[in-house]
């Protein structure tokens, strides 16, 4: 196959990836592993297939802390003739000189998260509920929208968990073993009972967009779901319908009176409690007041920040590593 062939497939691979880009990373990493390994041939699949798999995921959990949960499936899918079969990565590999199709598909994942590691720089030096502001409106850009979600429950998790660790509230769980029937739910019970536990909350995975299920988990009974919408009836009533169990928070950008006046009716009169992304600020304000808990809510702000979004920090170290130019994809080293 033609070298420009070659890279116009690769390029349409590049396209179609999510900013993981779990598929261009698998690629980079076997045409490093081409160069070394003998026991492997880019023109014969089998002799790399599994292998390009494992070098990718030690890869995205070093960047990352996470590999692809695709099916086996859906990740071959990278060696079918419409995307990169052998033909092409045989291209791949001979204009592969100085590692140049290696750096070139890293600087498109920097690329694709290069806002994200410009805003992460901007956290070290966040002090007012200002700074947090302009955080919130980089995210409204071209290419971070979709992230926004995301940075509104790390925003969330973070100001509950400052107030909550610094606070002295605990909880406790009571009552006679003998009343349960059984071993099981007596060792269920056992893990709390008669334990004084400090309430905690974490941030559930990635959440799809448009889910209105559980964001942010509690130790405490309380289910906390996070929209990053206006609050209406219709989306209160799926998040009902997706949260059956639990004292349920909704921590939305906005709702209105009538849902206020109208929430016993629409809940069914199950205990619910609201909480406004503007009342998330005020209270941002309030613990960036005073140096102790601003000192605090910073750490956590950009400790749940980084667990987030890691590649904001560890793609410069991986790529000034490996001595991969960290400057826009350049073609013409390499084609």
């Amino acid at each position: 196959m033609e070298l420009s062939l070659a890279r116009t497939k690769l390029d349409y691979v590049i396209q179609l990836s999510r900013v993981e880009m779990y598929k261009p990373i698998q690629i980079a990493e076997i045409l490093r592993e081409f160069k070394t390994n003998k026991s492997i041939n880019p023109s014969k699949l089998e002799t790399f297939r599994n292998l390009s798999r494992e070098l990718r995921n030690k890869v995205t959990l070093e960047l990352m802390d996470k590999v692809s949960t695709s099916s086996m499936r859906f990740q071959d899918d990278l060696w079918n003739e419409s995307a990169i079969p052998p033909a092409a990565l045989v291209a791949l590999f001979n204009a592969n000189q100085n590692n140049r199709v290696e750096e070139y598909i890293y600087q498109h994942v920097y690329s694709k998260s290069g806002q994200m590691i410009h805003i992460r720089k901007k956290l070290d030096s966040t002090k007012t509920v200002a700074d947090i502001e302009a955080i919130f409106g980089l995210f409204n850009e071209e290419g971070l929208r979709t992230s926004a979600d995301r940075l509104f429950e790390v925003f969330a998790l973070t100001v509950l968990q400052t107030q909550i660790d610094g606070s002295d509230f605990t909880f406790s769980l009571s009552g006679n073993s003998s009343t349960v029937s059984g071993d099981t739910g007596k060792k269920l019970i056992s893990i709390v009972e008669s334990q004084k536990n400090n309430l905690e909350l974490a941030k559930m995975g990635h959440t799809n967009a448009a889910d209105a299920g559980l964001d942010i988990w509690t130790n405490f009974g309380v289910v906390v779901s996070v929209k990053n919408y206006n609050l209406d009836e219709d989306l209160l009533l799926q998040v009902l319908s997706d949260t059956p169990v639990g004292l349920l928070t909704v921590i939305c950008k906005t709702s209105s009176s009538h849902l206020a006046k109208n929430l016993g009716r629409i809940s069914k009169n199950r205990p619910i409690v609201i909480i406004t992304r503007e009342e998330l600020i005020v209270d941002a304000g309030l613990l960036l007041a005073k140096e102790k808990s601003a000192m605090i809510f910073i750490q956590k702000f950009i400790s749940f920040f980084d667990k987030e979004f890691p590649l904001a920090t560890s793609l410069e170290s991986f790529m000034l590593k490996r001595n991969y130019s960290i400057t826009p994809p350049n073609l013409t080293k390499w084609v």
